[in-house]
């Protein structure tokens, strides 16, 4: 029979336990950095005890207080890994530090829990699917539109409806995802894949295993306990991997014998089909629909920011041919810098661009302080997407502050029409030290691009084609840990355009 005594006794055990860990780690930050919390141990347990929401006011106490006068801070949370946060103009130097020094694979197999999930994961592999992306997905945007166009236009008339005589309650996200879903499974895959349930199913199933379990082990979980708690999670997701190969493996086969016939040369390249798969084995691989959708329909309707982006839609899109070429999206200025608004406002965590210090020596910062292996190097994502140094009015949605100055007004404000050249623009995709969604340097995300094409796209085609009523109040999110997203209960009213209005467009 366990007693109250034997009860605390074995947690002072415990504690004990996971005090010796804790001290016998060779990581020790040096005492010279700054602290948000003091205590050491015994303040990694309060993170880990019920306080995982103040680790938002320890990392933006610590920006303003360290971070702004180009210090660094250390954070304390349940993880109990020695994390250092970089000022905003450390990340030059954090560029230039090469992979054997800083490492952001090491980071990314604990923080998705990939080292105890999928034991097997190879980080050679990651690294070809990364250049994968880079170099073919990148290049072949028109090879692939007309079939993005195509899965856009079913899956969104499909999901948002064709009736022009009545409004209709959806559901944002299940919309959002089932849409960019379809999108990319028609690149990933290919058809006739893209397009059955049960396939979409299982590897989407598959990929939400990943994440709620990665989250828990690399967001909350100590990182003592997760070999332990890996134990626990690794059978739903491999039974969920397993579901999904299924259907993979033969389409994997199926693009290998292929490759194989062409390299035969019995097999022309156009009959070789483009599709994400073929690329990958040929090299032998953000909820931000929603958070932009979300923006504009709580902003004030009457400043016109959702006119003003049907305007530029139905400019560059006036028929089926426009949108079958690929080109025609880097048109969409206003578009691009509302997505670029919302992905700074509403960033998915509040740390990003983590690295590990994995040189024997160590690593020195610019500051001349010298951090041990195993230290992690991060930033304050979501306090520099809204510092007043780099952003003015950092609190207020401006959708379109990333065009040229004078591009937008509205009314009582000074200002000029004009028309506004792609490279005037600063583009979603592009990575610098102010906007880190997509991170920055070598590893930033390989897949920006491609991202940022299908999100124009899909915001355009609802632009054209629908009626939206505004939300009557901020929309509700939720928040875990290091990340916040959208409630996924969010329904929206929509109705599509009438026909006679549709047409007066093409003319």
């Amino acid at each position: 029979m366990i007693t109250a005594s034997t009860s605390v006794f074995g947690g002072l055990i415990l504690a004990f336990i996971f005090s010796l860990l804790y001290k016998n780690k060779k990581t020790r930050i040096p005492a010279e950095i700054d602290r948000v919390r003091t205590g050491g141990f015994l303040a990694h347990i309060r993170a880990f005890g019920c306080r995982l929401g103040t680790r938002v006011d320890d990392i933006r106490n610590g920006y303003n207080k360290f971070n702004k006068n180009g210090k660094p801070f250390v954070i304390q949370d349940s993880t109990f890994i020695p994390q250092v946060v970089i000022p905003p103009q450390y990340l030059g130097w954090l560029k230039e530090q090469p992979e054997k020094a800083l490492s952001a694979e090491t980071v990314r197999l604990e923080q998705l829990g990939l080292r105890y999930l999928v034991p097997s994961s190879d980080p050679e592999m990651v690294h070809l699917l990364t250049d994968v992306v880079c170099r073919y997905l990148t290049r072949n945007f028109q090879r692939v539109q007309e079939r993005l166009y195509e899965e856009l236009h079913m899956s969104t008339d499909e999901i948002m409806g064709l009736e022009a005589t009545e409004w209709r309650q959806i559901c944002l996200h299940e919309a959002m995802e089932t849409i960019l879903r379809r999108m990319i499974s028609c690149v990933l895959i290919g058809l006739p894949w893209c397009r059955d349930e049960e396939c979409l199913k299982s590897w989407t199933g598959f990929l939400h295993c990943m994440a709620i379990a990665g989250t828990i082990l690399g967001a909350v979980t100590p990182w003592f306990l997760r070999p332990l708690l890996g134990l626990l999670l690794k059978p739903p997701v491999g039974y969920m991997r397993r579901r999904s190969l299924r259907y993979l493996t033969p389409i994997f086969t199926e693009r290998w014998k292929k490759i194989e016939k062409h390299e035969k040369s019995s097999l022309t390249t156009r009959e070789l089909p483009d599709d994400f798969v073929t690329w990958c084995i040929q090299e032998v691989r953000n909820g931000a629909a929603e958070v932009t959708m979300l923006d504009l329909l709580s902003a004030d309707p009457t400043i016109g920011y959702w006119e003003k982006l049907v305007e530029e839609a139905t400019t560059a899109f006036r028929t089926d041919e426009d949108w079958i070429h690929a080109g025609t999206v880097s048109k969409l200025a206003y578009t691009d810098s509302a997505i670029r608004e919302s992905l700074r406002r509403n960033p998915f965590s509040i740390r990003n661009v983590t690295r590990e210090v994995i040189g024997k020596d160590g690593l020195t910062l610019p500051s001349g302080t010298r951090l041990p292996q195993g230290t992690w190097i991060t930033t304050a994502l979501a306090n520099i997407h809204h510092d007043a140094r780099f952003y003015s009015n950092p609190t207020e949605y401006q959708p379109f502050r990333f065009v040229a100055r004078d591009a937008f007004h509205t009314e009582g404000k000074e200002g000029s029409e004009k028309v506004l050249q792609p490279s005037e623009a600063i583009l979603t995709s592009t990575i610098d030290e102010r906007l880190l969604t997509f991170g920055y340097g070598r590893r930033a995300c390989p897949g920006r691009w491609f991202a940022s094409h299908i999100l124009k796209m899909l915001i355009a085609y609802i632009t054209i084609n629908y009626d939206i009523q505004p939300l009557t109040g901020p929309p509700k999110k939720v928040k875990f840990a290091d990340f916040t997203v959208p409630s996924p209960s969010i329904k929206i009213i929509v109705r599509r355009k009438n026909l006679a209005y549709l047409r007066q467009r093409e003319r």
